[in-house]
């Protein structure tokens, strides 16, 4: 158990300030030790605790059942994306109301968190945010509501199309029909004709063959 200094409790709101605040030169280039005893270099950051951990200690901190929800973030990816550290909950969230709405990391935060994990984004107030969702809403429908719009007379005009092209199948295949009805009669006398020619053409064969012998 933790005595003296190291045994008093956090205070997670001055430590959501220091992250969040810009380090000097020796501050950032100093090497951050890890918080476990072997005070190894720290490669990750629980955004949650804010603590300094180095790869072992990280991996078994995760395990715990308790925290096994926290999230860890590299130091190399923290840096390169400070971002990270801002957007996650503040620990003082809970017992305060969310008054407030970062448009950039898209989260509804506390008034402290405003001024800690948030300084420098753009933030609003939820009334402010909700009647802006509101009239993004209202534009969202209006505009389906036109497209609706112009789709109902799409089809529409696809239908009246697709009448019109029944419509005119119909009236070519009658003029098919009434053709074929006036061509049949005169090509079956054609044929008639011509079998009878045939049937001539072999009789008098017959006889001609009679006669010659």
């Amino acid at each position: 158990m933790l005595t003296g200094v190291k045994g008093l409790p956090k205070n997670f709101a001055l430590l959501d300030v220091l992250l969040a605040s810009p380090q000097n030169k020796e501050s950032s280039a100093a090497t951050r030790h890890c918080t476990c005893e072997s005070q190894h270099a720290a490669t990750y950051l629980c955004v949650d605790c804010k603590e300094n951990f180095c790869q072992e200690a990280a991996t078994w901190h995760t395990r715990m059942k308790l925290i096994a929800k926290h999230r860890m973030v590299s130091l190399e990816e923290l840096k390169a994306h400070p971002e990270l550290l801002r957007g996650a909950a503040s620990s003082i969230c809970a017992d305060e109301a969310f008054r407030f709405y970062d448009e950039q990391c898209g989260q509804v935060i506390c008034r402290d968190c405003v001024a800690l994990n948030h300084n420098g984004h753009k933030c609003c107030s939820v009334a402010v945010a909700a009647a802006k969702c509101r009239e993004d809403i209202g534009a969202v429908l209006s505009q389906a509501m036109v497209q609706a719009k112009q789709l109902e007379e799409a089809e529409i005009v696809a239908g009246q199309v697709s009448y019109n092209l029944n419509q005119n199948y119909e009236r070519e295949a009658g003029k098919i029909r009434a053709t074929f009805q006036l061509v049949l009669p005169m090509l079956w006398l054609d044929f008639t004709f011509n079998l009878l020619l045939l049937l001539l053409l072999f009789i008098n064969f017959f006889q001609i063959s009679a006669d010659t012998k």
